[in-house]
């Protein structure tokens, strides 16, 4: 299953071992791009959805791994999506977040006017509903989750 995109917008079926993959988005432009380079490169074992990921109907307990990459920062509701998320996933299965934290830039030389840029960034994610910071403060929602374990 996968629960969001690459930063390109492929789901790169390519590395999947010939699962069959779920990728899920809310911009049905975003789902429209992947799905037409899927088709181009041949792969049959994705199906694309338009959905939400807090309010989504996933299967319960139907994925081996779900991988999320990109999306949290972007959604007002990011545990409620992880919840939702870890009800489809399998006893035993696995999680993989990826996620940034704008926040944390480090510029070399230090630049008062790109670090203005990022805080104006980090403030419009903010109004639109995102939290450009998110990266520092998923472990503690991914932790409270029942069942998953903790490893780095």
């Amino acid at each position: 299953m996968w629960g969001g995109r690459c930063p390109d917008g492929d789901p790169c079926p390519q590395v999947s071992g010939g699962a069959d993959i779920l990728s899920v988005d809310i911009s049905e432009t975003y789902l429209a791009q992947a799905e037409e380079r899927v088709k181009a490169c041949g792969y049959t074992n994705v199906t694309f959805r338009h959905a939400n990921l807090a309010t989504t109907d996933l299967p319960p307990e139907s994925a081996d791994h779900i991988f999320v990459c990109f999306v949290l920062e972007h959604i007002p509701e990011p545990e409620a999506a992880l919840n939702n998320l870890y009800r489809a996933l399998r006893p035993g299965g696995s999680v993989t977040v990826i996620e940034g934290d704008h926040g944390s830039v480090i510029f070399h030389p230090e630049s008062p006017a790109a670090r203005h840029v990022v805080d104006c960034l980090i403030e419009l994610q903010h109004r639109s509903g995102g939290d450009g910071t998110i990266g520092r403060r998923l472990y503690p929602p991914c932790s409270r989750l029942p069942g998953l374990s903790k490893s780095l």
